[in-house]
């Protein structure tokens, strides 16, 4: 089946392809995808462009790959990245879509400099190792070291009794072709390794050497006279990279709690039944509730205050809203409450790997934030703090945000009670309708009295 250039590229035959010199096929990237359904078990997979230039014989790579210290590396390719992994959020996809998209350029024409930055475990080293294999399908000579090991070989060098001297290590790590320096940072910074890894990158950038950098730190954690030749805008294309850490086991617990879409899918604005067997107040009640949450959808500012029984409709319109964001790449949390708190209670298990300062900045910065079911007064001191903690965040920083309860006012936590009454800020939606079940078995049964 014929392939086609990645999302963004040229169309085939528009171009001449840097790498072959034939008309373009993959836009230079030495790649392309192929048109297959969906549910085909290669949907999505990258293969190697029919026109890509010849790969090295396997006993070349084999003596390349075996002095580049690739060889713990070499399952890590652009073939094997997951760009789909579960439970991420549509921000999170996105960073890793463009990373990977330039990490490919780069292996395909290794000119200049790239740093990934990135939280570890979020897919730098992978990214990196894979465009050092492409190199040496190449036939082209690589370095990958991590930036404290690449010290351990200079300091090697001194000994007598080495066979390489530092002066001949140094040279080799300076001139080769392409240089992959991992975890740039996490070294011992001295006097002595930082002098010596701004030699060597000085070196590298006044001849314009290509250079993969990977590193956790942010930029002004960095030494200054590093930190000028790592981010010299002229040569570097940086790139950064958020993404949860995908070795993390038990992340997958907390992202499926606000990720159940699955339950959720269905839920329209479009299937949401204001009509059967409604009484002409019902009827006027639900088809404002609902114009107002489409509303809301199309421009989600400020906060939705949802009550009213349950069974009425109050979580069938968050997810239509979450649905409608969702498809527009907005990142949206929808828990309820006590789901919520099971959560934030779990992060004190040492087996669970994310904290809860980090899970709680989450759902401070989430897009939109959808609480169902507020929890009444009498809730735990613990929960109730934690619960306003959330809300007058996103509140003061105002937030877009949707509470639900079949609570009274009088029944709520009176700080909780104190944000939700700024109309300003907040627009109140009751729902006054009978349950969904009753009104589809035409039934005026008080489930009060039952």
């Amino acid at each position: 089946m014929q392939g086609e250039g990645l999302p963004g590229d040229s169309q085939p035959g528009t171009t001449i392809c840097a790498l072959c010199g034939k008309p373009s096929i993959c836009a230079g990237l030495g790649y392309v995808r192929r048109a297959l359904p969906t549910d085909h078990p290669d949907f999505g997979r990258l293969f190697r462009c029919a026109n890509a230039p010849e790969i090295a014989p396997p006993i070349e790579q084999d003596r390349l790959r075996a002095a580049s210290n690739l060889a713990i590396y070499a399952d890590k390719t652009f073939e094997t990245f997951d760009l789909n992994r579960p439970y991420l959020f549509q921000r999170h996809r996105s960073t890793l879509q463009s990373a990977y998209a330039i990490a490919l350029r780069f292996a395909s024409q290794p000119q200049g400099w790239l740093v990934m930055e990135g939280t570890p475990g979020c897919g730098k080293t992978h990214l990196a190792a894979a465009i050092g294999n492409a190199a040496l399908m190449r036939g082209a000579p690589v370095m990958f070291l991590t930036a404290p090991d690449l010290l351990d070989e200079l300091r090697r060098g001194y000994q007598p009794d080495e066979e390489i001297s530092y002066d001949d290590t140094f040279e080799y790590l300076r001139d080769i072709p392409l240089l992959i320096l991992d975890d740039l940072g996490t070294e011992n910074p001295s006097a002595w390794a930082v002098e010596k890894l701004f030699q060597l990158l000085n070196y590298r950038h006044i001849r314009r050497l290509p250079t993969v950098i990977t590193t956790n730190i942010s930029a002004d954690a960095l030494m200054p006279r590093l930190r000028s030749r790592v981010y010299d805008r002229t040569l570097v294309t940086i790139v950064r990279m958020d993404a949860p850490d995908y070795r993390a086991d038990h992340q997958e617990a907390w992202y499926h709690t606000f990720f159940d879409w699955e339950r959720y899918r269905h839920l329209s604005f479009a299937n949401f039944d204001v009509h059967t067997h409604s009484t002409a107040e019902e009827l006027d009640n639900l088809s404002a509730t609902l114009a107002r949450c489409q509303q809301y959808a199309a421009d989600p500012r400020g906060w939705l205050y949802i009550q009213g029984p349950h069974g009425v409709g109050k979580t069938h319109l968050c997810a239509a809203i979450a649905n409608t964001l969702y498809a527009r790449d907005r990142d949206v949390i929808m828990t309820d409450v006590s789901a919520l708190m099971d959560v934030l209670r779990s992060t004190f298990s040492k087996e669970i790997t994310v904290n809860l300062n980090t899970l709680l900045k989450t759902l401070f910065d989430i897009d939109l934030l959808i609480l169902e079911d507020l929890v009444n007064a009498d809730a735990s001191a613990w929960v109730r703090e934690k619960l306003f903690r959330i809300l007058d965040h996103r509140y003061v920083l105002d937030k877009p945000t949707i509470v639900t309860t079949a609570l009274s006012f009088r029944e709520l936590d009176k700080r909780i009670l104190s944000r939700l009454l700024d109309q300003e800020k907040v627009d109140w939606l009751t729902i006054g309708s009978r349950p969904y079940v009753l009104r589809r078995q035409n039934s005026y049964l008080d489930l009060n009295k039952l």
